[in-house]
């Protein structure tokens, strides 16, 4: 009994022994690595509109006001962690939306990658409501990124979602804009003419420290000009929609009678911001006339002319005499570049002493005379009631003001053009060469031109799409190119990209931009005909029925397989296989069969391997050659040798075996061991 007991307990022993050993056999299989996630995220370093250097201007009913945001990522742990596709986006408050979509939220992105430490401004461009008053605003920022471990090796590596909230609080102080009016348009000749210059600002910001400096000039050359006597004092603020009005004395010859003269006026101040600025205005003054006829003309309306346009001045002829005047004829001369749209001479009957009357002028003034002053001759013919014939010629003084599509950049898209010329689907990058003239009368300058980008096309970097240049000269072209970045497609994918061009002084400018992809031949797979594939055969033919599922013919078409380490080309077979119906050319929507006999590397373990096989070919209407990369995923089994050899020298099999031989030996020792003890107790009755 007590052999018994002993055989059960060394059975268990034997069966426990046998569950670890084969524990040790299966557990070799290697642990996950763990992974840690290092800590990451982004600084505010600073907000503002504009960019630190330079900073503008924001303030109600403006369009497209950059707003900068600085950020600064960080890794905590030895910057072993990069930022990949990082989207920032900012929830704007009310009378806050994004330039470009009119949404109430603006959102960029930062391609990547970012190590810790970088840097990057990141630039929203806003227009703000005339309704959104001035003040603090916060505007809630969310930041999305993705994390990737850079010294840990791929496959192990992977992408971490981040996502960060946080805002920026920002004082919108609103803009200034000056302008300049002479109130008093006429001088008296020979005297000292107190004129007051009234400053207005039309922005909704204050503008403080305004300094003004006044010169004078008269259109007749050669004799003594007008002269300003003292300089205007400084104004200390002057506030959003709000004026001022200062006082320069002016002396006008009595040489400069019945002409006009111009008032420089140029004016530096600080913004809302402290911003410095300089703005330069004019004015037209009118030096009286010094007739001592019984007559007088003088001009009701303002003797601000627009260029390019037609202006209607009302002209008052006055009869400052005691007596009545008959048979009156006004004649009006202009100069060149002016032209009247009335018929003159205008005849009237009479005029009574002490009396008045108007006369409308149509006037068209030229572009051309911009910034300049304008002397229109008015003569006057009449008859005295005793007969005595008169005349008298007085003179209307005009001022052009300098136009502001005259006197500024005018930026205009010259033309465009794509490297390569025609775009395939597949293209995977091109340049786009842009020509931006300027036909304007003045320099553009800080000339920013942005690409905005629209499906499949994309920015290969971050800020790739922005260039700028300092000055674009009149009459000048400027070329621009940018490399874009395409999305990989089988299809044509069309769609326009849009081009604002910003100047200083001007108005943005917004063009289109087509692009086109060209239709192309694209192969799919239909099905693939194949017997079973084993291990080391040496003879297997595949026949693959393609299909041309693009939009244009493909010509002279060839499929070459590409050899690798599990398929390669039978002795039987060819690299290369020729679409011989039709002289090559598979057209859309039809189909061909490419057959290979391959054979099949006999080291190689049960499993799908890859088969590749290049097509080429050519396209009616260009020179372009074509390829694309078909591959096709093939089944190998094991040979009939590799299962038995596989069984056979397996680790689990080979476990399993010394197993059942341990426990052979141990039964056999325990069976002898019981029949020797069974004789002995046998002996001992026995005796």
């Amino acid at each position: 009994m007590s052999g018994l007991i002993l055989s059960v307990k060394f059975r268990g022993k034997l069966i426990a022994l046998a569950i670890v050993v084969l524990f040790m056999i299966l557990g070799m299989v290697s642990p996950h690595p763990a992974s840690a996630t290092a800590l990451s995220g982004f600084n505010v370093e600073s907000y503002t509109w504009g960019t630190p250097q330079a900073p503008v201007e924001a303030g109600p009913n403006m369009q497209d006001v950059p707003l900068v945001v600085t950020l600064q990522y960080y890794a905590t742990e030895y910057q072993l962690y990069e930022a990949e596709t990082t989207a920032i986006t900012i929830s704007l408050p009310s009378g806050f939306t994004d330039f470009s979509t009119g949404s109430s939220n603006t959102t960029a992105y930062i391609p990547g990658p970012l190590t810790s430490g970088t840097v990057i401004p990141v630039t929203f461009y806003l227009n703000i409501s005339s309704s959104v008053a001035l003040g603090t605003y916060s505007f809630p920022m969310t930041i999305k990124w993705d994390t990737v471990e850079a010294e840990v090796p791929y496959p192990y590596n992977q992408l971490i979602l981040n996502q960060q909230s946080s805002s920026v609080n920002i004082l919108l102080k609103g803009n200034a804009q000056l302008q300049f009016n002479a109130s008093q348009s006429q001088l008296m000749p020979g005297a000292v003419n107190s004129v007051p210059i009234t400053v207005s600002n039309t922005g909704s910001g204050d503008a403080t420290d305004i300094l003004l400096s006044v010169s004078a000039s008269s259109s007749l050359l050669g004799q003594s000009g007008v002269s300003v006597l003292n300089s205007p004092p400084e104004i200390d603020e002057i506030q959003g929609k709000a004026s001022a009005t200062i006082y320069v004395n002016v002396f006008a010859p009595q040489s400069l009678a019945s002409s006009s003269a111009t008032l420089s006026i140029v004016g530096t101040y600080y913004d809302p911001y402290g911003t410095a600025h300089t703005v330069s205005g004019s004015a037209g003054v009118y030096v009286a006339s010094l007739s001592p006829a019984p007559l007088t003309v003088s001009l009701l309306t303002s003797e601000s002319l627009t260029p390019g346009s037609v202006n209607n001045a009302t002209v008052a002829i006055s009869n400052t005499g005691t007596q009545s005047l008959y048979q009156l004829q006004v004649s009006v001369t202009v100069p060149p570049s002016v032209s009247l749209l009335r018929q003159f001479p205008i005849t009237l009957v009479n005029l009574n002493a002490s009396s008045s009357t108007e006369i409308n002028v149509p006037i068209y003034v030229s572009a051309a005379l911009s910034g300049s002053p304008v002397t229109i001759p008015v003569t006057i013919t009449y008859n005295e009631a005793s007969g005595v014939t008169g005349s008298t010629v007085q003179n209307l003084g005009f001022y052009v003001p300098i136009s502001i599509l005259t006197s500024s950049p005018s930026i205009g898209l010259s033309g465009y053009t794509y490297s390569p010329a025609l775009i395939f689907p597949g293209t995977i990058t091109a340049n786009l060469q842009i020509v931006i003239s300027n036909s304007g009368t003045t320099p553009a300058s800080n000339l920013n031109v942005n690409l905005i980008p629209a499906d499949p096309v994309y920015p290969i970097t971050n800020g790739s799409f922005t260039q700028t240049v300092g000055s674009l000269p009149v009459g000048q072209s400027y070329s621009f190119t940018f490399t874009l970045g395409i999305r990989n497609s089988t299809i044509p994918m069309n769609s326009t990209l849009g081009l604002s061009v910003r100047s200083s002084g001007i108005t943005p400018e917004e063009f289109t931009i087509p692009f086109v992809e060209q239709p192309k031949a694209d192969f799919q797979v239909v099905s693939v005909s194949a017997p079973t594939i084993a291990s080391g055969d040496g003879a297997d033919q595949i026949v693959v029925t393609l299909r041309n599922i693009g939009e244009a013919a493909a010509q002279a078409t060839v499929f070459t397989m590409q050899p690798s380490y599990v398929f390669e080309p039978s002795t039987q077979g060819s690299f290369t296989t020729s679409v011989a119906a039709g002289g090559g050319t598979v057209a859309p929507e039809a189909s061909t069969n490419l057959t290979v006999v391959i054979q099949v590397n006999s080291n190689m373990q049960a499993g799908s391997y890859p088969l590749i096989f290049q097509a080429s070919w050519t396209e009616l209407g260009t020179t372009q050659p074509f390829s694309q990369t078909i591959s096709l995923t093939i089944p190998v089994k094991l040979s009939d040798f590799q299962i038995i050899d596989g069984i056979i020298f397996t680790p689990l099999f080979i476990g399993i075996v010394l197993i059942l031989i341990i426990a052979l030996i141990v039964l056999r020792s325990v069976r002898v061991r019981i029949r020797a003890r069974a004789i002995q107790a046998r002996t001992k009755t026995d005796v």
